[in-house]
């Protein structure tokens, strides 16, 4: 009988493959030591069966509006227009929920940078775009 691996999600917070990040599991750069991890713009899943490190970074969306209305969020490092969020890769607009870019969690946005979300661990699969495994 095939299990699913459990996984857990770090948010910025990898075989010996040196840890270097240069080997792809779909969407993911893999990791094989934690203090190796990207601290910028990234998710990381942590597989507890092979224990490596997926992770799966993101560019800032560029704002729909003049830079001097852009804020800087607090925990995140892409500059919002007012009543917008970024959830990873784009931007949301206030009383607006979507799917995490984690592919598991729901994000929303409750005022100017302040987005709320779920905290259901996410796994490889889930994270990087791959199919899960079949049972």
């Amino acid at each position: 009988m095939d299990t699913f691996p459990l996984c857990v999600i770090a948010t910025v917070l990898g075989a010996d493959l040196g840890s270097t990040g240069e080997e792809k599991y779909y969407d993911c750069s893999v990791y094989s030591d934690k203090k190796d991890l990207p601290t910028k713009n990234v998710e990381c899943a942590h597989d507890f069966v092979d224990d490596l490190f997926y992770c799966k970074s993101w560019e800032c969306p560029p704002p729909d509006c003049p830079k001097d209305e852009q804020v800087t969020q607090s925990e995140e490092s892409c500059p919002v227009c007012p009543d917008t969020c970024t959830t990873g890769d784009r931007i949301i607009k206030k009383g607006e929920y979507v799917t995490c870019f984690d592919g598991v969690n729901r994000c929303g946005c409750f005022s100017t940078g302040q987005g709320i979300t779920t905290l259901m661990g996410t796994n490889k699969f889930d994270l990087c775009g791959a199919p899960p495994p079949s049972i």
